[in-house]
């Protein structure tokens, strides 16, 4: 099975653009590219 990451608002990207071969690779990447993201917030969350 090829897996795809697809945006909400169907544009194409970087991203959008590669194929996986399993869900553990889509997994990864986007944890990558939202590990920033999920860290700041939860830093915000603790110190408020």
């Amino acid at each position: 099975m090829i897996y795809k990451i697809i945006r909400h608002d169907q544009e194409s990207d970087d991203i959008t653009q590669q194929s996986f071969d399993s869900y553990d690779e889509v997994y990864d990447v986007l944890e990558e590219i939202y590990s920033d993201v999920c860290c700041s917030v939860f830093s915000k969350l603790i110190l408020h």
